[in-house]
């Protein structure tokens, strides 16, 4: 039985089809992954899914992220295969006020409502301000956005003439010219406007046969630590200012890159998951998203039970660490609520060798007598003695706006086997993110799940979700009144710039 047919099968009604997306919904991406290309027989099953079962899908309950994730899941085959029935999925989405990010914004403009094949025209701006805001502020690479303006150029080989595709690819290459946006001058694109127009069918195929090209994995290539080395910043001008400190926090580190940032209106390119690349990079990601990233934190900290690491020896593991960010609102946090306990060593995880190398100063400064390991490696390229702890001891893991990303960033299957091979015993998880968009919010949940189903030692201590949408909680802002941030209370912020979180705390 094949997906699709799985799908028909167990949606015979809300209830059934819940069920089944509880269970499997952390399996949906893997099985597209692997049988990403349907046959013309299975589209034209899939999309008379979408017409027979709107009813059963407009029924189900969207306030879980397992349905949030699902939903968004059945919108990306109606991007890649440009189908009509996209409108059923807009249905939904409307009715349950669902957001599925600017990416799928873009998409609904050359797949819903066209009219005439100058309405793809018409809006190719409007695509290409989507998905530059949505690479820009919610992917966490470029190969989405890209996939989905190959998507758009296709369905307009696909459904006009010669006339208009010319006129497109026209469009592509002024707004190269002219540096409109970004992206459209990525390799890719590029490749893509290579393809002729001779026959509009072949075109179509041979577009979809670089954007499957574009999309497969890369083989995991792992790295061995020929030595275990602490990777550390040592004899710079950062370490020389923080020497003079009486210990690193997350206030002075801030205070220290707001004052060494170079052009103080530069930005980092998208929301700051790419490893950083030089020191300016570490100052900006710091004035950008510290307050963000230090308040997640202290809030996360305040269900943690703390009582459990008394009398106990406790290792940390700091995973995508950054530069050591998360580490360091947790030292701040012990010291400002007066609560101590043993912690032998700090286990830091990051591909970027200047991030990492920061990181380690942070912690050396903060706390003199930890111990200090240095994992400079993306988490695919892990193994489990890179990460191996001792099993008597309380393993606290720290992820820090880390694994909402997706599983083109990562494998979540690999780090968990990671985690079950070389985390022995006790464990406890504190998750943060912020909540970019549904299927994101799921990925944290997924996560979540695995351990709750498996081990009958799962404890919740916290789960906290706040959205950006205008019927989600208030939490806090970036917004500044009289030269103060407005933290508890939203009278002066307007919800302009209201923060976003996604707090999971759970032990095994």
């Amino acid at each position: 039985m094949n997906f699709i047919e799985e799908l028909v099968v167990n949606s015979e009604t809300a209830k059934k089809l819940s069920v089944f997306i509880d269970s499997q919904i952390d399996d949906f991406y893997l099985k597209y992954k692997e049988n990403s290309s349907f046959s013309a027989t299975e589209i034209g099953s899939f999309s008379d899914y979408l017409e027979e079962k709107r009813d059963v899908l407009e029924a189900l309950d969207y306030s879980t992220t397992q349905e949030k994730a699902f939903i968004s899941f059945l919108f990306d085959i109606c991007e890649q295969y440009g189908l009509i029935a996209t409108v059923c999925i807009e249905s939904v989405l409307q009715k349950s006020n669902l957001y599925l990010g600017k990416r799928r914004e873009a998409a609904k403009l050359f797949l819903l409502n066209i009219k005439n094949n100058s309405d793809y025209l018409d809006r190719f701006d409007e695509i290409c301000n989507n998905l530059q805001c949505a690479i820009d502020n919610e992917e966490d690479d470029i190969k989405k956005a890209l996939v989905t303006f190959a998507n758009y150029y296709s369905n307009v080989i696909r459904n006009s003439s010669k006339i208009y595709c010319d006129e497109l690819k026209n469009k592509i290459l002024f707004a190269q010219k002219r540096g409109l946006y970004a992206f459209i001058s990525n390799e890719f694109i590029m490749n893509l406007l290579s393809v002729e127009f001779v026959n509009l069918k072949i075109a179509d195929e041979t577009i979809q046969g670089k954007i499957r090209r574009y999309l497969s994995p890369n083989p995991i290539i792992i790295r061995k630590l020929n030595k275990p080395a602490v990777l550390m910043e040592e004899n710079s001008n950062y370490s020389r200012v923080l020497e003079k400190l009486s210990g690193a926090s997350f206030k002075n580190i801030r205070e220290i890159a707001l004052k060494n940032c170079s052009n103080m209106s530069a930005m980092l390119k998208g929301r700051g998951v790419d490893p950083l690349q030089d020191e300016e990079e570490l100052y900006i990601y710091l004035k950008s998203f510290g307050n963000m990233h230090e308040a997640k934190m202290l809030s996360a900290f305040k269900a943690f039970p703390f009582e459990k690491a008394k009398s106990r020896n406790v290792e940390i593991i700091d995973w995508g660490c950054g530069q050591g960010l998360a580490s360091i609102a947790l030292f701040d946090y012990l010291r400002i609520n007066k609560i101590n306990f043993n912690i032998d060593r700090v286990i830091l995880v990051e591909p970027s060798a200047i991030a990492i190398k920061r990181a380690a100063l942070h912690i050396k400064t903060a706390r003199q007598n930890i111990g200090i390991s240095t994992i400079c490696k993306y988490f695919d390229e892990l193994e489990k003695e890179d990460v191996v702890t001792n099993p008597e001891s309380l393993k606290i893991h720290l992820f820090s706006n880390i694994l909402d990303l997706g599983e083109e960033m990562y494998s979540q299957n690999r780090l968990i086997q990671i985690i079950e091979e070389s985390q022995i015993h006790d464990n406890i998880f504190v998750c943060v993110s912020p909540y970019i968009t549904d299927a994101k919010a799921d990925r944290i949940d997924s996560f979540k799940r695995y351990f709750q189903r498996k081990y009958s030692t799962y404890f919740s201590y916290d789960e906290q979700t706040i959205s950006g949408r205008t019927d989600s909680g208030y939490w806090s802002c970036n917004y500044h009144y009289k030269g103060n941030p407005v933290h508890y209370g939203h009278r002066y912020c307007n919800l302009k710039d209201k923060w976003t979180k996604i707090i999971r705390v759970f032990q095994i």
